[in-house]
Formats: C-alpha cells, structure tokens, sequence
C-alpha cells in the first residue's frame, strides 16, 4: 500500500505559555525565549546558565523542542511541526492504508445497534464527515523508585484500524512527554496538540478531519485530562451520582443514577466558571483538551483496569483463599491450552496471583474461572463447624463473580447486538445487587460503579476490548526500558533517539524480511526461549502425506487443502500453542 502523507502546520511552538510550578517565574523565563530565524537554536535575551536554555535536539525537518526549568526537576517534550511525522516521536512511515480502509468498508456493513467496533458507536455514527478516529491515552510511571520523578506520556492510537494492529508499538502516535514531581500540567501542551490535529490528514486523495472519540486511560490519568475529581463523594463525570459513608469506606450503592449528557455538562461547567459551584459536581475547571474532546461522551471505563484490575479480580483473589479451589485452579492451568493471544505469557499458579499481569487475569477470568468454578456451586467442600453456612455464603460469592464475567462476556464478543447488551444490563443488576455485604470490603467502590456503566459504553463506543489501556501501556513500559539516566533533560533525549532508532529498525526489518537477508532477520528476532513441548513432525509422515513437491526443504509442508479451503502450514515443528498439524502416528491419519 501506498504510504500516507500526514498533512499537518508548519507551525513553530509559542513560548509564551504557562506551567503551574513557579508560575510567574516560568513565564517571565519562557517569554524570554524566541526562535532564531532559522529554526535551529533557540536564543535567550539573556544568556545565563545552559539549564534555562530550550535547545532543540536536532536539525532534522521533524525536531523536537526541550524545556526544562531552573532547579531541574522537571522536563518536558514538545514536538516542532508535524506531530504525526516526527522520526523522533511517532512510526515515520505509516504503512496501514490499505488495512485502514478495508476496515473501515468492512465496518459501515454492519447494521444500526450492532457493533463490532467504535466506529460502529454513537459517537462515531453522529459525525457525518469523513474522519480519522482516535482514541487519547495518558499515564506516568517512576523510572526508579528511589526518584519522586515520574515520566507521563500522551498519546494516541488510531481507532481505524483493526484491534489485531491498532495497540502495536509502531502504531502509537505520540503527542507529549512530561518528567517532574507532579502532574503534567496540559496546558502547556494542549494549544499546539489541537492545533496540528485540525489539520486533518489525506488519505487516497480525500481530507479526513481528526477526531477524539474516546480516552483510555486510569481513574487518575483521565481525571487530569479531563480536569475532574478523582476520588471523594462525587468522582464520576459521567453521571449524578453521590457516594454514601459507610464507615470507613465511601460507597457507590445506587445503580439508578442520572447520565450526564454533553449538554449537561457545558452548563455544569458554565456555572463553576461563574462561581456557582455544587458541592455533587466533580468538575474541577475547563479541561486543556475541551476543544477537542466531547465531554463526557468521550470518557470510558478502560476494560483493563476496571475489568481485569477492577472488583472481579478483587473478589476472586477473596475466593482463591480456600486451598480446595486454589489447587483446581493450579490443575486446570497445566492442562489447558489458551488462545494464542494470550499464550505468549505463561500463566503461573495461584499462589502468585498478586503479582498477575493484566493478560493473565484475562486468562483467569474469562476462561479458567468458567470452568473451575461451577463445580463448587454444587460442591461441598467445606469442613470444620457452620459446614453448610459457610458453603451457602461461598456459593453466593461464585455465583455473583460469574454473573459479572458472563456480564463482560456479553459486551466483549466479536459482534455485539442490542440483545446481548440488554442481557449484560440484567446480569449486571444481579451482579451489582447480589454484592451487598457478601465479600467484607467495600464491594460498591468506583470501580464497582464504572461497570455499571458499560452496557451504554459499548451503544457509544463498541465493544469493551476497543477501550482498552493496553497499547499504551506497552509504550509507557518500553519507555522505561530505553532510559538509563535520571536526569530529566538526559531522559528526555534518550527517548527522543531511541523511539528514532527503533522505528528505523523496525522499517528496515519490515523493508527485507522477504529478501535474501530474510532468514538472517527471522533468527535474530525469533523468541530466545524454546519451547520445552516442541514436538518435530517426522519428514517421511510429511512427505507421505503432501508428497515431495509440497515439502519446503526447511519448513515442513508449504499448504494443505481440506474441504476446499487451503491451509498455510506453520511450520515442521509445532507446539501446545502453535499447532500446524496434528497427525496419528500409528494410522498415518492427519486430523
């Protein structure tokens, strides 16, 4: 396919902007500031001392303008003109047209209230221009833990293209970087950012205007793009609800609350800027990004924390306590075999669960869970007095946690109609009702209270595995790996490189991996772990099966035809994961 030319403003970054640590001291120093006239350093009226110097880091056409303040504790990252081109900061060649529009033909045949992506939401359906979708991620991570420092990155993933491509690291668009003791302060961002995706971009000759359909980010990242509460009594914009004082905890037991629609929240803005604030809202001020977000439409629950981090995991973990159940668990996961998107992780045993990764508590919940657990709904094994009791109290438990998977379930198929999402709604007020006083803890937490929003997630934006932190963070933990300094000035301009760096790599390898260097290319990338349960086809099976003139000399067999349809082999070697053949040594049978 041919390569998209991104479009975008020539424009030089404004230094007269403001940052919320010594407020007045930075803008005096940053009005100091002006480009040369030729674009490649950065005069100061007066030349003190190199820390308060903007220095660009390079003289490529896509540069990458550093600030950083008096007492270096803190550094930001801005890009100079094209956002979506820089070879420092986002993939330099996009090579996904072609995909990009399949998809989206593939996607505009589905009928109204069915759903198999976000574009096939409400809110891309109400935009009847021609658009190129994002979704906006932010979050920061300490680099060490001997450091108050942390680094946050904003970024976007392009809501166009398929889910099997859309969250991979040459993918990701990156907007910002940001290293200090607080907050990302996104004003200091968000006028230049707006600014370039305005610009649009030209695909196969026609202007596509961007647009940010969603945010996927934590409960804390998003509160600060969307300049909200985070915690408290009333943390959700999304809705009127009112959290309850339950001792020491702050419970969100209504599921009958009142959504906020885009309108709504304009007018609740309008009156916190004229002072007339209400003590139920949780809008803190004017969001940096409110001219191009959509708010609160824009805001979701991100399936990987609320879902795979969220009460479920919790209420598990309570569960997995009784040695019985933990040991089926423990069985189940040496026998069983899991798609091959999440096999790439070994699933360890029980006695770990804390130190699960989100991709195994997906495995755990949506495919060990449902099979482990039933049989303890009509199982006894509990022992010791109030036998029964007990058994009632653990059957509620595993009741309430399965109707909350099978809930999730429901809004994370391929496919997703107006049916299934009713039927999640009904299994989620079984969920949400059945949890009162029945696990010990706070079983009604934000988190708790975010699910109950997801059936109306899925009518606006899809599907919930569409919504979803994993894409960034993949970045944000790469991010960390290429850093091997604390200085945030230094930190800055490995990543810069590095990102550089890898994504010529990445191009080079994509540009020669059919060629002659293609099998050198193969054994440096390919996994350096082997598989213990490698099982080797033996070559006269292959041969007497496809015959001579179908067996790859180093390969195995090329392809195989059954029932019409023709199959591209693996490979001679397979796997417990990666099965390209499976044949009965005995009757000479492939299956």
């Amino acid at each position: 396919p041919e390569i998209m030319q991104f479009k975008a403003s020539q424009r030089l970054i404004n230094p007269n902007v403001s940052v919320p640590a010594s407020l007045d001291a930075s803008r005096r120093r940053f009005m100091k500031r002006r480009l040369g006239k030729d674009g490649a350093n950065i005069h100061h009226k007066n030349d003190t001392s190199d820390d308060e110097i903007g220095q660009k880091i390079d003289d490529t056409p896509n540069k990458i303008i550093k600030f950083t303040d008096e007492n270096q504790d803190s550094a930001v990252v801005k890009q100079d003109k094209k956002l979506f081109t820089s070879s420092d900061f986002s993939v330099n060649d996009y090579k996904h047209e072609q995909a990009l529009v399949n998809y989206r033909a593939q996607l505009s045949e589905c009928p109204e209230n069915v759903y198999m992506d976000c574009l096939n939401g409400a809110a891309r359906r109400r935009i009847l221009e021609q658009i190129l979708a994002l979704s906006m991620y932010t979050d920061g991570l300490k680099l060490a833990s001997s450091s108050s420092n942390e680094i946050w990155i904003l970024g976007f993933t392009l809501s166009d293209l398929p889910l099997k491509i859309r969250f991979a690291r040459q993918n990701f668009v990156y907007g910002a970087a940001w290293i200090g003791s607080s907050k990302p302060p996104w004003q200091l961002f968000s006028k230049d950012i707006c600014n370039q995706l305005n610009d649009g971009i030209i695909i196969q000759n026609k202007f596509n205007v961007f647009k940010i359909l969603q945010i996927n980010a934590d409960i804390p990242a998003r509160a600060t793009l969307i300049n909200c509460k985070q915690g408290g009594y009333c943390p959700c914009v999304r809705c009127h609800i009112v959290g309850v004082k339950n001792g020491s905890y702050i419970q969100f037991d209504n599921r009958n609350f009142q959504t906020v629609t885009p309108p709504i929240y304009r007018k609740m803005l309008q009156h916190f800027i004229d002072g007339n604030c209400n003590k139920n809202s949780c809008i803190k001020g004017k969001s940096a990004f409110s001219e191009i977000l959509r708010i609160p439409e824009c805001v979701t629950g991100d399936i990987m924390h609320t879902g795979y981090y969220g009460p479920l995991r919790d209420n598990l973990t309570g569960v997995l306590k009784n040695k019985t159940i933990a040991k089926k668990f423990d069985d189940t996961i040496n026998k069983l075999n899991l798609p091959i998107e999440l096999s790439n992780r070994k699933l360890r045993d029980t006695s770990e669960a804390n130190l699960y990764k989100a991709s195994e508590w997906k495995a755990v919940l949506f495919y060990l869970s449902v099979i482990v657990l039933p049989d303890f709904i009509v199982e006894n094994n509990m022992t010791g007095k109030n036998r029964e009791e007990k058994f009632n109290i653990q059957k509620k438990k595993i009741v309430n946690i399965l109707q909350g998977i099978a809930a999730l379930e429901c809004l994370m198929q391929d496919i997703v109609t107006e049916t299934m999402i009713q039927h999640s709604e009904i299994l989620l007020t079984h969920w949400f009702d059945g949890r009162k006083n029945l696990f010990g803890d706070n079983e009604y937490t934000q988190k708790a209270h975010e699910m109950m929003h997801f059936p109306n997630q899925v009518r606006i934006h899809g599907p919930l595995q569409g919504s979803s932190c994993f894409g960034g963070e993949n970045v944000l933990q790469s991010i960390k790996n290429m850093v091997t300094c604390l200085t945030p000035q230094v930190i800055l301009k490995q990543i810069s490189e590095r990102i550089s760096q890898t994504n010529e790599i990445s191009k080079w390898k994509n540009e020669n991996s059919s060629s002659e260097m293609g099998s050198l290319i193969h054994s440096i990338t390919k996994s350096k772990t082997g598989n213990s349960n490698k099982v080797v086809i033996p070559p006269e099976i292959l041969s007497d099966i496809y015959g001579d003139g179908n067996i790859m000399e180093t390969s195995g067999p090329h392809s195989l035809e059954i029932s019409g349809f023709t199959y591209f082999a693996i490979g001679e070697s397979t796997s417990r994961y990666t099965n390209s053949l499976c044949y009965f040594k005995d009757l000479g049978i492939t299956n």
